[in-house]
């Protein structure tokens, strides 16, 4: 048997967020955007680098 007033004790039920759709947009995200602009970003400090070395600069 339910206790009435240890139910207004209670308080409400645990709120539900569902993650799964903000997952997958988060990788999308990361796969789409965030990943190219690393390896674009990376050819050009290497490239940098090694002009650098030489003695010329981008």
């Amino acid at each position: 048997m339910v206790d009435p007033e240890r139910k207004l004790l209670d308080g409400p039920g645990p709120i539900e967020v569902p993650i799964g759709p903000l997952a997958r947009l988060n990788g999308a995200i990361i796969d789409n955007v965030i990943q190219p602009n690393i390896r674009v970003f990376g050819w050009v400090l290497l490239a940098d680098r090694g002009l650098g070395r030489l003695g010329l600069s981008i």
